[in-house]
């Protein structure tokens, strides 16, 4: 059996609309996930787990405001498919969720994201939650190890 290595990230709100009101946002996002990228490389990383909210620094943001980030996004997902072997998947926050087409859902319909109620990897079975879905009853395999992962706190 192959070893599998799992990586799981805490919320990344990206954001481009506050140019100037804090000094590099963008930039300083951007660094993180080459470290992010780097770190998966280094650590051979199988799988890619995120807690949602790609997006967003206030309350109604759920786009970046422009293409060439959302596109800049894209490549280095894309990228952290290539490295895993296309298991990049993500739970949906609250900055995720809109009655519009979100960056979440276009990364979603694209297929550069996966969003999946329960995991399987080797002896782990990850039951991920996304936000709102607190109170999902689960399938609990005793012959497995059972993590819960969620974007709000357990209820």
């Amino acid at each position: 059996m192959d070893e599998s290595r799992v990586l799981i990230i805490g919320d990344l709100h990206i954001s481009d609309r506050y140019t100037g009101k804090h000094k590099n946002y963008l930039e300083n996002c951007f660094e993180v996930l080459d470290m992010i990228t780097e770190s998966m490389k280094e650590r051979k990383i199988t799988h890619l787990i995120i807690l949602g909210d790609w997006v967003g620094i206030g309350l109604r943001e759920k786009n970046l405001r422009k293409r060439e980030t959302l596109l800049r996004l894209m490549r280095v997902v894309m990228e952290w498919n290539n490295i895993t072997n296309n298991n990049v998947y993500s739970l949906r926050g609250n900055h995720d969720i809109g009655h519009k087409l979100t960056d979440f859902d276009l990364l979603l319909e694209l297929g550069l994201i996966k969003n999946v109620n329960q995991l399987d990897v080797q002896v782990a079975r990850f039951h991920m939650f996304n936000y709102g879905e607190e109170t999902r009853k689960i399938d609990v395999d005793d012959n497995m190890y059972n993590i819960g992962l969620f974007h709000a706190n357990l209820l």
